[in-house]
């Protein structure tokens, strides 16, 4: 699944474990690794992971019951950093929503989102038909700069 050599992340893996990081176990002829919630590291590190990794599950999850999204997208210095671009860690979440949502639901997601990410969301609520055509120069900038799919919803 991650496309890589397996004894290379046995390795790591051994490593990560031996340093008090990660647990694992045999369960079959399967060996299971899962962070070790015990290190005094743990609490550190989760935080680390979520703030640089964990906006998209935690949007995709707090925008699931949102009514109204047609798609959302994920820009700007967040997105760059996210799919591998240089620069410093951003200190907010651009998001972008496709659709009509109901903005009162969307603004308790965002700030849900926020406090568990540490950062601020912001979001840019536009409808679908400006999103297919767009004729602002900030969604033409949007549309051709680094986006993360969030939600994408088929109408119909």
């Amino acid at each position: 699944m991650l496309a890589l050599d397996p004894a290379t992340v046995q390795r790591e893996a051994e490593r990560l474990e031996q340093a008090g990081l990660l647990t694992s176990k045999r369960i079959g002829s399967a060996r299971v690794v899962s962070a070790n919630q015990e290190s005094p590291f743990y609490p550190e590190l989760e935080s680390l992971l979520r703030k640089a990794f964990g906006a998209v599950p935690l949007l995709q999850h707090g925008l699931a019951d949102v009514e109204g999204i047609d798609s959302a997208f994920v820009f700007g210095s967040w997105a760059e950093r996210y799919l591998g671009g240089p620069g410093p860690a951003p200190q907010d979440v651009d998001l972008l929503v496709v659709g009509d949502p109901s903005r009162r639901a969307l603004a308790k997601a965002c700030r849900t989102v926020a406090g568990q990410l540490e950062a601020e969301v912001n979001p840019t609520v536009v409808e679908r038909s400006e999103w297919s055509k767009p004729s602002t120069a900030f969604l033409r900038s949007v549309r051709s700069g680094p986006l993360v799919p969030i939600i994408e919803r088929r109408r119909g």
